[in-house]
C-alpha cells in the first residue's frame, strides 16, 4: 500500500471524528441554528469541557465566564465557536495515536502547530482581520500532511528527517525523495477527503507558497509568516530553513501589499507576537488532558 491509498483506506486518517463530520455537514449545507450546534457538540462531553477552557483561556481573553456551549457562542460568534470546535475535535483526533517510537516527534509536531495557529491569530488582530477562527484551525492544521506520513511509517519519515539535516534541503524535496509525495500533496488529499471548507483545502496545499492562492492569499500568507517566525523562535519542524531575511520572504511582501493602508513595523510586529507566541503551551495543555 503507497501513501495516497493509505490517507484513502486507514480508518485512523480516512475519517474524521463524528461531532467534526457532523458540524461540517451544517456549515455546507448553511442551515443550522445555535440550538442544532449545542447539541451536537454536548453529545462529546469531553469536547465539551475542552471548548469551554479554551473559551475561557487567555487565548480569547472574554469578559464574562464560558459555563456553556450556549454561552460560548454568545460570546465568541457562531462561526469562530465551530472552528474552535473543529481545532479540538481534529487535535485531540490525532493525539490518541502515539506510537512509543516516535511518541517525543508528536509532540514537537504539535509544538509547531499550536505555535503556528496563536501567532497566526494574533497577527490577524494586528492586520485588523476577522477570519472567525480559520486563521488558528489553519495554523494548527497546515503541516498535517507530515503527521499522516509519519503515521505511515514514522522510520522513513525520521530518513526525511536526516536527509533535511544532513543534506541541507527543505522538508518537501526530502519528503518527495523517501515517500514520493511532499507533505503539502498528502495535507491536500486529506483535506479534500474530509471535504473541509476550501480555505483550508488551500492551506494545507499552499501554504509554503502564499501568491499561488487565487482566493487566500492573505490568510494564508499570515499562516505562513506565523511558521517562519515560530522556526526562528526555536519551534521549528525539520522544515530545513537554516537562514532568513524574514522581510524579504514572500509572506510579508503579500501582507504589506494586502495591509498598504496599516503603518507596519516589522521589527515591532515580530517582537508584540513573540510575546503571544510564548502562550502557544496554553492550548496544549488544555485539550490534552
Amino acid at each position: 500500500m503507497n501513501l495516497s491509498e493509505y490517507i484513502k483506506n486507514n480508518q485512523q486518517i480516512a475519517t474524521l471524528p463524528t461531532v467534526a463530520t457532523r458540524i461540517l455537514k451544517m456549515i455546507k449545507s448553511d442551515n443550522f441554528s445555535i440550538t442544532e450546534i449545542s447539541s451536537v457538540v454536548e453529545s462529546d462531553p469531553g469536547l465539551t469541557l475542552k471548548l469551554i477552557r479554551v473559551a475561557n483561556s487567555p487565548l480569547y481573553g472574554l469578559r464574562s465566564q464560558v459555563t456553556s456551549v450556549n454561552t460560548a457562542i454568545m460570546a465568541l460568534g457562531l462561526n469562530k465557536l465551530t472552528n474552535i470546535v473543529l481545532s479540538i475535535s481534529l487535535y485531540s483526533k490525532f493525539l490518541v495515536n502515539k506510537q512509543n517510537d516516535f511518541a517525543q516527534l508528536i509532540d514537537k509536531f504539535w509544538q509547531h502547530s499550536a505555535s503556528t495557529g496563536v501567532v497566526s491569530k494574533h497577527l490577524c488582530n494586528i492586520l485588523k482581520q476577522n477570519y472567525k477562527e480559520l486563521e488558528f484551525l489553519g495554523g494548527l492544521l497546515h503541516d498535517l500532511g507530515k503527521l499522516a506520513m509519519m503515521q505511515f511509517d514514522s522510520k522513513r519519515y525520521f530518513e526525511v528527517m536526516t536527509l533535511v539535516e544532513k543534506e541541507h534541503i527543505f522538508d518537501i524535496e526530502a519528503e518527495k525523495q523517501i515517500f514520493g509525495m511532499n507533505h503539502l500533496e498528502v495535507g491536500r488529499e486529506m483535506a479534500i477527503q474530509w471535504q473541509l471548507p476550501k480555505e483550508l483545502i488551500e492551506i494545507l496545499s499552499f501554504h509554503n507558497t502564499p501568491k499561488v492562492s487565487k482566493e487566500n492569499q492573505l490568510l494564508i500568507a499570515i499562516i505562513r509568516f506565523s511558521d517562519i517566525l515560530c522556526e526562528m523562535w526555536g519551534e521549528g519542524f525539520y522544515e530545513g530553513i537554516e537562514s532568513i531575511k524574514i522581510e524579504d520572504d514572500e509572506s510579508w511582501e503579500v501582507i504589506k501589499n494586502y495591509a498598504n493602508d496599516l503603518d507596519l513595523d516589522l521589527e515591532h510586529i515580530t517582537f508584540e507576537l513573540e510575546q503571544e507566541f510564548q502562550k502557544s503551551n496554553e492550548f496544549l495543555k488544555l485539550v490534552s488532558n
